[in-house]
């Protein structure tokens, strides 16, 4: 008799071994139902406002590489917080004048009253188009921004271009409220600006993702109560400030560099005490000199050498075999005086770093 082989059973598919087909289907189906104008749309899309469209370099080479993505991002808030005289509102005037050479537009609210022009100038920016404005209160600060988003994305419908916008808000502590400005001199407020910020922040960080505008608030160090452990400095504006941040930069100052027993230059450090768009608490040391800036290219030499780009031989700075310079002073500049050993030694340290 012909030996007959038992038929074997077909495997019944459990509902969890779906074909990828049958979950495309259901993907576009729940896309059709609940997409839309804020609605859903998949994490890989080109048009999601959480993705980084773009970033504005802060000019200092450190920096953007603690940044890490070499600059802050549009479409974002990042909040810059330290000492006074540490460098923040350099380092603002910084990111504004690199803006500006994007061919951006730099919008400036200068609630401290003392933006000096001449400064401005001396750090790069182009006073002819920046844009000063100074509220007379924080709901108007809020205000003005929306009203910035606004224009942006009518011209954005209009001519189908992304224009980078940098706004600057100089400072945080500053901003008084609509009801201390209109108040009497002696009524009491319970923490009015934390209440403004944790208010009308949730409305304004969802116009900024939609266009290619960066948010970057300036801070006082305030001092924290009863605190023993960890870090006694906070920021401005209450939790809601910190909360919707994607960067924060904390600038302290570590001491000074002299000439002829003069002090000529800050010496700073630059921290990512938070960082949502690469990893964070990475710190650059940089140098702020009197009445110019951050010293860019001291700040290339620094990062070139850390990572092996520009050796150090004795007292002498070289790059490909070639003598830079002698001592920090002379090798910085030489970068200053020939951009070309700027240029190629920057995009170098770019390629190495990732930034």
């Amino acid at each position: 008799m012909p030996v007959t082989t038992p038929k074997k059973k077909a495997k019944k598919s459990s509902p969890t071994q779906a074909k990828l087909s049958d979950a495309d289907d259901l993907i576009s189906g729940i896309l059709g139902e609940i997409g839309g104008e804020g609605g859903a749309q998949l994490l890989g899309s080109e048009g999601l406002a959480i993705k980084i469209r773009g970033v504005i370099s802060t000019q200092v080479p450190a920096v953007d590489a603690a940044i890490g993505r070499g600059g802050i991002p549009l479409a974002r808030l990042t909040i810059m917080h330290g000492a006074e005289g540490s460098g923040k509102t350099t380092l603002a005037l910084h990111c504004v004048a690199e803006c500006q050479r994007q061919n951006g537009i730099a919008i400036y609210a200068d609630k401290e009253y003392k933006l000096d022009p001449d400064y401005a100038s001396n750090i790069g920016v182009d006073t002819s188009r920046l844009i000063i404005t100074q509220p007379p209160h924080l709901e108007k600060v809020f205000s003005t921004m929306h009203d910035v988003v606004k224009k942006a994305a009518q011209h954005r419908e209009k001519t189908g271009v992304r224009v980078p916008i940098l706004f600057v808000l100089d400072s945080m502590n500053a901003a008084i409220t609509k009801a201390q400005l209109e108040g009497e001199w002696t009524d009491k407020h319970m923490a009015p600006q934390a209440r403004v910020f944790s208010e009308l922040l949730p409305k304004i960080i969802p116009e900024i993702s939609k266009e290619d505008i960066a948010l970057l608030f300036i801070s006082q160090v305030r001092s924290k109560m009863n605190i023993k452990y960890g870090d006694p400095d906070d920021i401005a504006g209450g939790k809601a400030a910190r909360f919707y941040a994607s960067l924060i930069l904390k600038v302290v100052r570590i001491g000074d560099t002299k000439s002829d027993g003069e002090k000529i230059a800050n010496n700073v450090r630059v921290e990512c005490v938070k960082n949502q768009i690469s990893p964070p608490f990475k710190k650059a040391d940089c140098k702020v000199v009197y009445g110019v800036g951050f010293d860019k290219e001291d700040s290339l030499i620094w990062l070139a050498e850390k990572h092996g780009i520009v050796q150090k031989n004795g007292s002498y700075f070289k790059h490909g075999g070639e003598n830079i310079g002698q001592g920090m002073a002379a090798s910085a500049l030489k970068l200053r005086e020939d951009k070309s050993w700027y240029e190629d030694i920057l995009k170098e340290t770019k390629e190495k770093v990732g930034f």
